[in-house]
C-alpha cells in the first residue's frame, strides 16, 4: 500500500495550509491512515497531511487518487495542489 501527502507546495505561501480542511477533503475522497508528520521527516519542516489510499489494486488505487485529488481542489479552491508519494 502506498502512502501519500499533501506537498506544502509554494500556493501555500499565500494561502492558509489548513490541516483540519484538508483531512476532511482526504477522507471524503476515500483516504485512510489520515495524519500529520513534518515533511520529509525533518523537524524543522512544516506539518502535512499524509494518508494511504486503502487498497493495492492498481485500479483503484488510481481512482481514490483522483478522488482525493478533486475533493482537495474543491475543498481550497484551487487546481494547485500537489500529492506526493511519501518516500521517508
Amino acid at each position: 500500500m502506498k502512502r501519500y501527502y499533501v506537498k506544502q507546495s509554494s500556493w501555500f505561501d499565500t494561502n492558509t495550509y489548513d490541516i483540519d480542511k484538508i483531512k476532511e477533503a482526504v477522507k471524503q475522497g476515500g483516504g485512510k491512515k489520515i495524519r500529520t508528520s513534518n515533511q520529509f521527516g525533518w523537524s524543522n519542516q512544516p506539518k502535512v497531511v499524509c494518508f494511504d489510499l486503502g487498497t493495492t489494486d492498481d485500479y483503484q488505487s488510481t481512482e481514490t487518487y483522483n478522488n482525493i485529488l478533486k475533493c482537495l481542489q474543491k475543498s481550497l479552491d484551487t487546481p494547485w495542489i500537489i500529492l506526493s508519494e511519501k518516500d521517508w
